[in-house]
């Protein structure tokens, strides 16, 4: 049997016994590779690809074809994982900052960030509390040295 050394196309589907895509391998619409799984349904349920800079990502949709989770590397080279809710906005956001300190955000329906848990550079834990306009009102922390901090403000974002 002779064998082919390189095949080139521009995309390659993989179907099932009736005909169904099942997997997808071509150039995503960043123009970078990607790969997508469907279900016996049709319905796109993960999905690899570069995004246009390059960045790694990878998403999980529902049956009903609604993206719920992004796994990828922000710019800096940082891992984020985002849950997003069945209406598509982000709900929480798992990440390590530039410098490498994790970070998780918590947000409201509309995707707005109403809670921050974080760990600062200096190894410093801190919570940081927002009100429904992304206003900063409250935050918690300890600091290196062990003293505890507390920040309240007022709907002016003035400290209370």
């Amino acid at each position: 049997m002779e064998t082919l050394d390189t095949l080139r196309v521009e995309s390659l589907q993989l179907v099932d016994k009736a005909g169904k895509t099942r997997i997808s391998l071509g150039i995503s619409r960043y123009d970078q590779p990607g790969l997508t799984f469907y279900d016996k349904n049709g319905n796109q349920r993960l999905i690899v690809e570069l995004l246009p800079d390059g960045s790694p990502c990878l998403i999980l949709a529902d049956r009903q074809r609604n993206i719920r989770a992004i796994l990828r590397t922000l710019p800096s080279g940082a891992p984020c994982l985002c849950q997003v809710d069945r209406n598509g906005a982000e709900r929480s956001v798992l990440s390590l900052t530039e410098e490498g300190s994790p970070a998780f955000h918590l947000a409201d329906a509309h995707g707005q960030v109403r809670a921050g848990l974080g760990v600062l550079p200096g190894g410093s834990p801190s919570l940081s509390l927002f009100d429904a306009g992304g206003q900063f009102r409250a935050g918690l922390s300890v600091l290196t040295d062990g003293t505890p901090g507390l920040n309240l403000h007022d709907h002016t974002a003035k400290p209370g």
